[in-house]
């Protein structure tokens, strides 16, 4: 199977806003580092599960790679 990396990187765009906020730190003395990443649902690269437009149809997590 060929696979082909579309993904669009995240970061500041002209259409869509990229917000970052840090919860924790190593250098603020926190024992990991986590940053909240908020940004639009359907910016970026993404994929529609066919459950978002066609009633009783699959949920993304019921998806294998090759559907």
């Amino acid at each position: 199977m060929r696979v082909v990396d579309l993904t669009f990187p995240i970061k500041p765009h002209f259409r869509w806003k990229v917000a970052t906020e840090l919860k924790a730190a190593h250098a603020r003395g926190d024992l990991f580092n986590a940053t909240v990443l908020t940004i639009h649902c359907h910016a970026f690269t993404h994929v529609d599960a066919p459950l978002n437009f066609l009633p009783g149809n699959k949920h993304i997590a019921k998806m294998t790679v090759q559907q």
